[in-house]
């Protein structure tokens, strides 16, 4: 069994951590909620366990293949002032994002999804707090990226983060 793991973060430095652990989750658009008047924003997702790395399994035929594992988890960012949202269909509350990157911005934080997706958290003075919630599970498939570059407009090295922050308002 795997240990679960809480984390909290109040600056930028933390944040990377929280959000390399939250890498790969999947996100189900009706487990995401603003409480306005408590200046929140909280979801539930299924966490990539990367800290575990891949554990040996018997496959029964004389070899072993990998196997990973997956937890929930709840994350839970304190002093947000109003959401924003770019290419999300709240009409579509079955929909799955898989989160790549929470990022901090000058007003806040922005959580970027695949498929370019985002929400923009406004967020003068945030906190976060990510908790994993009950037991894990295996999984047989790791998340896999293709790296698509293209800096053509964009100046040296920020491509990448340019096509994955852009637009967002």
């Amino acid at each position: 069994m795997s240990k679960l793991i809480k984390l909290r973060a109040i600056d930028r430095t933390d944040l990377t951590i929280l959000a390399a652990c939250l890498q790969d989750a999947i996100v189900p658009v009706q487990d995401m909620c603003f409480l306005t008047e408590e200046k929140k924003f909280v979801l539930v997702a299924n966490r990539f366990k990367w800290e575990t790395g891949a554990q040996p399994f018997d496959s029964g035929d004389g070899g072993s293949r990998p196997v990973y594992e997956r937890t929930n988890c709840g994350l839970t960012i304190d002093g947000v002032e109003a959401v924003r949202r770019r290419n999300l269909d709240l009409r579509k509350p079955g929909t799955l994002l898989e989160l790549l990157t929470i990022q901090p911005d000058a007003d806040g934080l922005i959580l970027a999804f695949a498929g370019d997706v985002s929400i923009r958290l406004e967020a003068p003075k945030w906190e976060c707090r990510l908790e994993d919630i009950g037991e894990p599970w295996p999984s047989r498939r790791r998340p896999g990226h293709d790296i698509v570059q293209d800096d053509s407009e964009a100046p040296a090295g920020q491509g990448a983060e340019r096509l994955a922050l852009g637009g967002v308002r």
